[in-house]
């Protein structure tokens, strides 16, 4: 079930658009080397005309359905945030802007050495 906060998101930017069309490449990949094997031919011709050896592009497709299916809740990489507004929203731009500042002891190797700080 597709959670409320979700609507308010753009489609393009949504998980279940990447998800589906991935299923989708895999099952087509899948349904193209199938009719070509059902039609006695170890190939097919693509977009371009090239030929395409059907076991292959039927393993390729199967590949992409289970890592679909495994990878289904950890698909985008993208971790989809709800918009925050007011002071949540004020603290949350301020605690970027503080990592953005900070240097790690490694990055100030090229520094003198001031002491403790």
């Amino acid at each position: 079930m597709i959670p409320l906060q979700m609507s308010k998101q753009k489609f393009w930017d949504s998980i279940w658009l990447g998800r589906i069309l991935t299923l989708f490449l895999g099952l087509a990949l899948v349904g193209s080397g199938l009719r070509a094997m059902f039609r006695d031919r170890l190939t097919y011709s693509n977009y371009w005309g090239g030929p395409v050896f059907a076991p292959f592009a039927m393993m390729v497709g199967v590949f992409v359905l289970i890592i679909v299916v495994i990878k289904w809740n950890k698909f985008d990489e993208r971790e989809w945030r709800p918009r925050l507004k007011r002071k949540a929203a004020r603290k949350a731009e301020k605690a970027e802007r503080e990592a953005e500042q900070y240097r790690s002891t490694i990055d100030d190797f090229d520094k003198p050495w001031r002491g403790q700080s």
